[in-house]
């Protein structure tokens, strides 16, 4: 919406350009107030990628839109008036709408794959080398599902074991088995689903 109204703005302005006054006290202020928002919005990116919260992260590319809108406004304007080029002023604003845009659509891109449960294959990757440092303590596992939910994800498998063991040595199995992989991925709250196997049934 923003990059919309800085666009409709600035082709009105390619048309019908505006004489430019003394804005020198107002670039300062705007300049001091940009300042601020970009601190500000390193703060919360840097808060979105600890969390995994979409919403910091929308808050974070907001202001940071705002700061980059403000260079260029504050850009075309000092050299708009040491020049007397009015006609930068809406160029360099075109520019800034096409930023905006782009940002906001990416945005919206990444919130809406967070709303449709999408896989984390980078752990599910992880989650392979783990088991297969045990792998000869069962006989195979499949159907290892993950989902990302904000900064955790959640995953689960089953797992094949010779149906020899005891119930409490499959438990005890499992047990290991999601320990180690919770010291090795902390953000990972992994379900193992256990299958009891014939080893001389399993094909090669």
């Amino acid at each position: 919406m923003a990059g919309s109204l800085v666009a409709y703005t600035a082709f009105g302005r390619l048309f019908s350009p505006v004489e430019l006054v003394d804005l020198s006290l107002a670039i300062v202020v705007s300049f001091f107030a940009t300042a601020c928002n970009f601190g500000l919005s390193w703060l919360l990116s840097r808060s979105a990628k600890e969390t995994g919260s979409v919403a910091l992260e929308g808050d974070a590319k907001h202001l940071l839109s705002d700061v980059a809108s403000t260079i260029g406004v504050n850009a075309g304007l000092l050299v708009a008036g040491f020049t007397g080029w009015n006609i930068l002023d809406p160029l360099l604003a075109l520019a800034v709408a096409v930023l905006v845009s782009k940002m906001g659509v990416q945005l919206v891109m990444k919130a809406g794959s967070g709303l449709m449960d999408q896989a984390a294959t980078e752990e599910e990757d992880r989650i392979r080398r783990v088991l297969e440092e045990h792998r000869s303590r069962f006989v195979d596992y499949h159907e290892l599902k993950t989902r990302r939910s904000g900064n955790q994800v959640f995953a689960e498998l089953h797992l094949s074991v010779d149906e020899a063991l005891t119930v409490g040595e499959a438990h005890e199995l499992t047990d290991h088995l999601e320990e180690e992989l919770q010291a090795k991925l902390p953000e990972v709250t992994l379900t193992i689903h256990i299958e009891p196997t014939e080893v001389d049934e399993v094909p090669e």
